[in-house]
């Protein structure tokens, strides 16, 4: 597989701090904690379509082609599905309203009638975007899904450390939260199971 990483180390504690005061709001200590080492992590990975063998393997398992391939997906679309990443984004963007305004979480929360300023981005995934949750003027340790295609938005019942160690352990692969949200109901349960292990060989996906 190809893997593109940035990962830039934090801004100086002096420059949080007056991003913070300027957007009047404050940071959880969990959610400090993870602002004190990263800027942001932006992290994409996928099968890399020039090895021909690799993507045979995939392309022709038995499973896949059943379940999509021979319904009618494009393999472009299976492609996306068996691929992954992470999309922490920096604070000065979150807490930044013409960023926020070209999201689309953005529109979503309007069509649902909430307020997006209840929340800011932790985790920009394709249609799925990890939220936080703001309250009083200070950001929880308090994760939350949100799916823009389906107008929803579920606690994930985790901390930021949590989200973290999980995205980490199923690899970022393609909407892991709701396979770890919803088990076998989630489209992305089975494609993890099978496949993760195949693409990372010793994982083993804790679904």
């Amino acid at each position: 597989h190809t893997a593109k990483v940035y990962v830039p180390p934090a801004l100086h504690p002096s420059e949080i701090s007056d991003l913070l005061d300027r957007n009047q709001i404050q940071l959880a200590p969990e959610v400090a904690a993870l602002y004190g080492q990263i800027e942001e992590a932006n992290v994409i990975w996928e099968l890399a379509s020039s090895d021909a063998h690799t993507i045979s393997q995939f392309r022709d398992d038995p499973w896949i082609k059943t379940q999509y391939l021979d319904d009618g997906y494009d393999w472009g679309v299976v492609h996306e599905m068996l691929s992954g990443g992470l999309g922490v984004q920096p604070l000065s963007y979150i807490l930044n309203d013409e960023w926020i305004r070209s999201q689309g979480y953005y529109y979503s929360f309007k069509n649902m009638g909430r307020d997006h300023k209840e929340v800011v981005v932790l985790d920009l995934h394709w249609t799925l975007t990890a939220l936080l949750r703001v309250e009083n003027g200070v950001v929880l340790d308090e994760v939350w899904l949100h799916n823009s295609d389906a107008h929803s938005l579920t606690p994930m019942n985790m901390g930021v450390a949590e989200y973290m160690k999980s995205c980490f352990e199923l690899k970022g692969m393609y909407h892991w939260q709701e396979a770890l949200l919803w088990g076998k109901k989630a489209e992305a349960h089975q494609m993890i199971k099978r496949f993760l292990g195949r693409i990372f060989p010793n994982t083993t996906p804790q679904l």
